[in-house]
């Protein structure tokens, strides 16, 4: 969550992620921005946060693709590299590199601590949603950098 008053001084959500149709990232942008101007940034354990949970697992694509897409869009609109967010630049050869790695190195291990408390299909669940859900989000990051990287983005009010 942030403050009112800081949402202010950085002019609140910037208008481009809805004038491109982005649905996403919106929070990381901001994040972003107010670091940029010193905002003190804390943790605090007892918050309580209500997140909607998708019903399907085509919703669960689909939300995971428009992070990737707005992943994407918030880098192109800040000239930053998607590195500088945790996840590779947007070319089919190091994402392969990150999802092969994902799973030889991470998957497994998430199977093995998930399943230490939960049935085995489960644990195959949980695994392998981890597995759709970076590739939905890459998807999403090579969409935009189709979509966005062919058309000049207007200068930003909040750059």
């Amino acid at each position: 969550c942030f403050r009112t008053s800081m949402l202010r001084k950085i002019g609140g959500f910037d208008p481009l992620f809805e004038t491109y149709h982005v649905n996403a990232a919106e929070d990381v942008d901001m994040t972003y921005r107010l670091n940029g101007i010193g905002a003190k940034m804390i943790h605090v354990p007892e918050a309580v946060v209500r997140h909607k949970h998708r019903e399907s697992l085509r919703e669960f694509i689909k939300q995971k693709f428009e992070y990737g897409r707005g992943g994407y869009f918030h880098c192109l609109l800040r000239g930053r590299d998607p590195e500088e967010i945790g996840h590779p630049d947007a070319k089919v050869g190091e994402m392969a590199k990150e999802l092969l790695k994902y799973i030889v190195r991470d998957m497994p291990k998430r199977y093995r601590e998930f399943r230490s408390e939960h049935c085995f299909s489960d644990a195959m669940a949980f695994s392998g949603l981890g597995l759709l859900r970076r590739i939905a989000y890459y998807a999403g990051m090579l969409s935009a950098k189709r979509e966005f990287s062919k058309i000049q983005l207007p200068q930003s009010p909040h750059a």
